[in-house]
């Protein structure tokens, strides 16, 4: 089997950012976190970085547990927020635009 036939994206997006990662089941959220700070030409370091599954905040994703492990699919969207200045818990609340319907 080839390995392009593993390879899937998620959306991981914050505000009125989204970003395209590409990806496969066995990589870990830590792996994703890499692959966004690079993204952002290391302005963001991955530590500065939190993944959720949903709006609300409460399922945070841990960075050792792999796509697979939650059962992330293609196209998945991956609700994320940046570390506020240097404090360990001082995390952006989750937000993202929406846009208007036509647009």
């Amino acid at each position: 089997m080839s390995s392009t036939k593993h390879q899937m994206f998620v959306r991981c997006k914050r505000q009125d950012q989204t970003f395209f990662i590409q990806c496969s089941r066995s990589d870990t959220f830590s792996r994703i976190k890499e692959r966004v700070s690079n993204s952002l030409s290391g302005d963001t370091a991955p530590s500065d970085i939190k993944f959720f599954t949903n709006m609300t905040g409460d399922r945070e994703l841990p960075d050792i547990a792999s796509i697979a492990d939650h059962e992330i699919e293609n196209d998945d969207i991956l609700f994320m927020v940046f570390r506020n200045g240097t404090g360990d818990d001082d995390w952006e609340d989750v937000q993202v635009t929406e846009l208007a319907s036509g647009e």
